[in-house]
């Protein structure tokens, strides 16, 4: 399994000089490297496989979000579920900055730009969102039934006061779930962007978070939690004791493309995860074809929006460099 988290659309570097924005030091197409070296790698073995998870915030806090527009009517492209759906992203996750945007246009990115199931059990009951956001997801995998449940948190969610948005507790939706996707599974994963604990500082944790959510269930319901929302990097030295929890390992790849995880799963009678561990992302070769390709014609299309906000912010008395 290999995971990110938080992008944040940062699939590349943004410096700028004067008044021309530079993309420099590609992010996301050196994770697309490391994902078609592993595909490829094992493509005629029958009993190995690679699946590649986003555990949510995949666009919001860069210029590449001026491309949604401001509407379904105005809207241009979902960078991060073009860029993921392109490089073969298996399933995500909706992080809390997904509802920045307002369910209408979420919903309108999702049908246009995803390729792949985007997951919230807890959020189910949104008219808006559905049949293209859905609960869990059942993927067969060479052979073997993955399940991949997804939960959003409550926390630091951001709509207008007109929005019909309809958030059940997660934990508690993870109660009544896994219980019955665990017969139909050999491997269940829960793909959370939850936050790690309510013990953490970075980031509002409400209901509980991965540690509680792993706490709170039967030992042996669920085989992983890959994890968002907190930016924490865990397992950067390999899978660590202390994110065990239950029986449950629980991994995180930071924020903002700097790590990619992966995750080593062994399924026999059990399932057992050998090992985690962070790469970071920077010491990864490029995928050029996929740069060229797919990412700097997006770059390409908000360089002209980049410099108009830049112009902006210059001439505007009250703001400093």
């Amino acid at each position: 399994v290999l995971h990110c988290n938080d992008l944040h659309g940062h699939v590349s570097r943004l410096h700028s000089h004067t008044d021309q924005p530079i993309f420099s030091d590609a992010i996301f197409s050196r994770m697309v490297w490391r994902l078609r070296q592993a595909r490829h790698r094992f493509q005629a073995d029958p009993n190995r496989a690679v699946l590649f998870l986003s555990a949510g915030d995949d666009l919001m806090g860069v210029s590449l979000g001026e491309l949604l527009g401001d509407g379904p009517e105005s809207y241009g492209i979902h960078a991060g579920y073009y860029l993921y759906s392109a490089a073969g992203l298996d399933a995500g996750v909706v992080g809390n900055h997904e509802l920045d945007v307002g369910l209408p246009l979420l919903a309108h990115a999702l049908k246009q730009d995803a390729r792949c199931p985007v997951l919230s059990a807890n959020l189910a009951r949104c008219r808006q969102l559905s049949g293209v956001v859905y609960p869990a997801a059942i993927l067969v995998v060479k052979g073997l039934r993955v399940g991949i449940v997804g939960l959003t948190t409550r926390g630091q969610v951001k709509q207008p006061n007109s929005s019909s948005l309809c958030m059940a507790n997660p934990l508690e939706v993870a109660h009544n779930l896994i219980p019955a996707l665990r017969p139909l599974c050999d491997v269940l994963i829960v793909l959370s962007h939850l936050g790690h604990s309510l013990a953490g500082s970075t980031a509002t944790v409400l209901d509980g978070g991965d540690v509680e959510l792993a706490r709170s269930l039967p030992r042996g319901s669920i085989d992983l939690i890959v994890g968002g929302h907190t930016h924490h990097a865990l397992n950067e030295g390999g899978l660590s004791v202390a994110n065990i929890v239950n029986g449950v390992p629980i991994v995180q790849a930071g924020a903002q493309g700097r790590f990619l995880g992966e995750v080593d799963m062994t399924v026999g009678r059990r399932v057992t995860v050998t090992n985690a561990r962070l790469t970071l992302v920077a010491d990864l070769p490029l995928d050029e074809d996929f740069e060229r390709q797919e990412v700097q014609p997006l770059l390409e299309q908000v360089r002209p929006l980049f410099t108009q906000s830049l112009g902006r912010v210059a001439n505007h008395p009250d703001l400093s460099t």
